[in-house]
């Protein structure tokens, strides 16, 4: 695979970009205008706290080379154009509702573990809280059970079917 299209994949994949051909495969040409390109390249060096060129340095392919998980770093969202990067690298989180499935520490072992994983790929650190606010509020639900989240902080729910 040469350099172009592994690019154009990763942006695809993490940044959203798309593709002005038919069709699921990118070509083996270059078909998107430059500034496309370069935008989202800037806006994968923003995410990463890299030198924002627009270029493919060796700190970007670097990174673009990390293994990854296959989530976007960013979604497309319409109320933050263009500031789609959290700017606090120090998190919080809580675990508000175990499952009786696993023990307390089994749960809390398995996001430590997956935690980490986000540490070692991404300038982020995080803290357990128990009580008061958190950035991030784990839970499990029935889903029948499951109607609303607040919108005020990232809620990742496990819904138990």
């Amino acid at each position: 695979m040469t350099y172009d299209v592994f690019q154009q994949i990763y942006l695809k994949t993490f940044y959203g970009l798309k593709q002005t051909d038919r069709g699921d495969r990118f070509p083996q040409r270059r078909t998107r205008s430059v500034s496309a390109m370069e935008m989202k390249i800037r806006e994968m060096q923003n995410f990463f706290g890299l030198r924002e060129t627009g270029g493919l340095d060796s700190s970007t392919l670097s990174v673009m080379r990390l293994p990854r998980c296959g989530v976007p770093d960013v979604e497309n969202f319409g109320f933050y154009p263009f500031k789609p990067k959290w700017k606090n690298h120090n998190i919080t989180y809580k675990i508000a509702k175990y499952t009786p499935d696993m023990s307390k520490e089994d749960v809390e072992k398995a996001f430590h573990s997956a935690l980490k994983m986000w540490r070692e790929a991404a300038p982020l650190r995080f803290t357990q809280v128990t009580s008061g606010n958190a950035d991030i509020v784990l839970t499990f639900a029935q889903k029948s059970k499951f109607k609303h989240i607040s919108t005020a902080h990232l809620w990742v729910c496990f819904i138990l079917i």
